[in-house]
């Protein structure tokens, strides 16, 4: 078939093949390319699913009217810097800088008064103490005899203050004590009051470590492993 003679032999008619679908080559022996701007030229209409007319609305692509997308959830404040209240696409945390659109403008452009920068800062102090006081104060207990359970844990700290948490951390396998635990004081006033008398504290003849946990994970994070129930609301 080197000089194209006896092709049409091979053309024979089928489901996707036959006379209709010819028909509508643009050049005699080209290959078809079925897409829909060169059927909408030859003048074919094609029906659109009804689950992509549900979803119409706007046009497409970031920030297009998608009809199925939920919107953002939005949460009301109060701006940091002037007071006024706003709305933000994100939980507000406590002590962190909340500005409305003109405040935030008036930051980037280096316009915000000294005044008013440490009026922000006494409201931002205020309000972290406020959510410190609320959240406790939590310590990490480290060197625990791995016999003592959470009774005994607190029954030790609850000499100094409500207690809001004690767990003692566990392997997952054998539920067996890893020798540390977390102590959380309802007051974190109390909590800090109470940490200079207790880094001296003793249990089985073994001095304990005794110390503020910290954010983020290491110690005192709560990101270390194991069991994570802990005992709630005690006294």
């Amino acid at each position: 078939f080197e000089d194209g003679n006896g092709l049409d032999a091979l053309n024979r008619g089928g489901e996707r093949w036959n006379s209709d679908a010819e028909a509508r080559l643009s050049h005699d022996g080209s290959r078809p390319y079925l897409s829909p701007l060169a059927d909408y030229r030859r003048g074919s209409v094609h029906e659109i699913p009804k689950k992509f007319l549900s979803r119409s609305g706007g046009g497409g692509g970031r920030g297009g009217g998608h009809g199925d997308r939920p919107r953002r959830e939005m949460h009301k404040t109060t701006c940091t810097l002037c007071s006024d209240k706003c709305e933000v696409p994100f939980k507000p945390t406590p002590g962190k800088p909340i500005r409305c659109r003109p405040c935030m403008e008036k930051m980037e452009n280096g316009d915000a008064t000294p005044d008013e920068l440490a009026a922000e800062r006494k409201i931002l102090l205020a309000a972290r103490g406020a959510a410190q006081e609320t959240s406790g104060f939590k310590m990490f207990i480290g060197g625990l005899p791995y016999e003592v359970n959470e009774e005994e844990l607190t029954a030790l700290f609850a000499e100094h203050g409500e207690l809001k948490e004690v767990h003692i951390a566990t392997d997952r396998e054998t539920g067996k004590s890893k020798g540390f635990a977390f102590v959380t004081y309802a007051s974190h006033a109390d909590g800090k009051k109470a940490l200079p008398s207790l880094k001296s504290l003793k249990v089985g003849g073994r001095k304990l470590t005794v110390q503020e946990a910290k954010s983020g994970g290491g110690r005192g994070g709560g990101g270390r492993g194991g069991n994570r129930g802990g005992r709630n609301d005690r006294r």
